[in-house]
């Protein structure tokens, strides 16, 4: 199990524009650094892995607590009693 997880609330943003991350961290504290990524490739054959960090105001340690990531695509329904009494259920999400 990773001691550190997290997703931001978007994958991009343009000059000006917030980023806020949500990190699940089960250890004591962690430290957060913002990098520009300059290439990706850490094959053998590739040019290699190239980042360049950046000084933010948000560079620097964070206390760590744990809170509960929903992996994936999900959805959340609470419990209603018509849902109670179905033998069956079909949900289907063109996106």
């Amino acid at each position: 199990m990773k001691k550190i997880t997290g997703y931001s609330d978007r994958v991009s943003a343009r000059p000006g524009e917030t980023v806020s991350f949500m990190v699940n961290c089960e250890l004591p504290n962690y430290r957060v650094e913002i990098v520009k990524l300059i290439c990706g490739d850490t094959s053998p054959a590739g040019p290699s892995f190239k980042e360049k960090l950046l000084r933010t105001p948000v560079s620097g340690r964070y206390k760590g607590r744990r809170q509960r990531l929903h992996v994936g695509s999900f959805a959340l329904v609470e419990s209603r009693p018509l849902l109670e009494t179905l033998k069956s259920f079909t949900v289907q999400a063109m996106i």
